[in-house]
């Protein structure tokens, strides 16, 4: 059964290595900031939303300061590292989206079904899978545990590299990347 909303964590910390150290959360896609769409996607599931951040992602930090976000200061040196604090600070269950992930607001569905699928099983951790392989969306019903993969058919693109940016522009996206 689903709790009628949950806490958010989008992960925005990184330092973008796979993708010429770009924030990625600032990546541009018709024109609105990849972070603005996962939390509007977000909104409509969650209790409260968090970004984490780091030394890593200054114009993030800024966005999300002029947009009043809630924030949390991560290293950003080790992914694992950085949603451990989070989940320390945040609390458990926690749906974490990477902050890198595209099609979210599109993909209402595949999130509800994602969610139903996670609360109505007894595993502690789920991680979703399409069929472009982990895109980074994660629920934690606790901190560590059993965990599964959900695999559900959806167009949830995971961007990590110049050639996902590259796909998206052939699908005839306008990508516009922090340094263009």
């Amino acid at each position: 059964m689903l709790p009628n909303k949950i806490n958010s964590l989008i992960m925005s910390g990184g330092k973008g290595s796979r993708i010429g150290y770009k924030e990625k959360a600032m990546i541009k896609i018709n024109n609105v900031y990849l972070i603005d769409i996962i939390y509007d996607a977000l909104k409509e599931i969650s209790n409260n939303i968090y970004v984490s951040v780091s030394k890593y992602v200054p114009k993030t930090i800024k966005h999300c300061i002029k947009k009043k976000y809630k924030i949390i200061y991560t290293t950003g040196e080790n992914y694992i590292r950085d949603l451990n604090i989070c989940i320390k600070i945040i609390g458990t269950p926690l749906l974490v989206v990477a902050s890198d992930i595209f099609n979210l607001k599109n993909e209402r569905d595949t999130l509800f079904n994602f969610l139903q699928e996670s609360f109505s099983t007894n595993y502690d951790v789920y991680t979703l899978v399409t069929k472009h392989g982990l895109v980074g969306l994660s629920l934690f019903k606790k901190p560590c545990g059993k965990y599964k993969n959900v695999f559900i058919d959806s167009s949830l693109i995971d961007i990590d590299t110049e050639k996902d940016l590259k796909y998206l522009r052939k699908c005839g996206y306008q990508i516009e990347t922090p340094d263009d």
